[in-house]
């Protein structure tokens, strides 16, 4: 994404989710994203602010050290995987107005439609990262499994990663 890929102006609303986790300058799309509004006009901004929460119950170092992988393959490229620890103050530097500030997560089970999500980009994002030589065959298989136990336990949940919202005005 670039720059030029948002209007120019008279937007009444904006609504950005995990994108800025993955760019290199986050303030520059806040920015843009402001420039883009109407003067009044909303956003509603979804991001990450502790990837690291991102836990299976009980707990399988196979996933933690996946959580770890991706958070590093992240930063790697640029990008912040707890951007929303920055979000409000990029906002406000932005000429934002924060109107409320929440936090988003679950614990959700296996049976959970929800669990869905999260189990299909743990079998993704393990094949990327070993495509991308940052983590071996045998760690994504070990991960495979460790999700394949947890999910035959009708006590395990899978702790979402935490997500902040942020709903401001310009």
């Amino acid at each position: 994404m670039v720059a030029d890929d948002f209007a120019e102006q008279g937007s009444d609303a904006a609504w950005c989710r995990w994108l800025l986790c993955f760019v290199k300058d986050p303030a520059a799309v806040v920015a843009r994203i402001g420039a883009a509004l109407r003067p009044g006009g909303a956003a509603v901004f979804h991001e990450y602010i502790d990837y690291r929460s991102w836990r299976l119950a009980p707990r399988a170092p196979e996933q933690e050290l996946f959580v770890d992988r991706v958070m590093a393959s992240w930063r790697a490229e640029g990008g912040d995987p707890d951007v929303g620890t920055e979000l409000p103050r990029l906002l406000v530097d932005a000429g934002f107005r924060i109107e409320s500030t929440r936090l988003h997560t679950d614990a959700v089970a296996p049976a959970d439609p929800l669990w869905e999500w999260p189990r299909r980009y743990v079998d993704v994002g393990a094949e990327r990262l070993v495509e991308l030589g940052q983590m071996s065959a045998a760690e994504a298989t070990a991960l495979t499994a460790a999700f394949e136990r947890t999910e035959a336990l009708a006590h395990a949940r899978m702790i979402l990663p935490l997500v902040i919202e942020v709903i401001a005005r310009r």
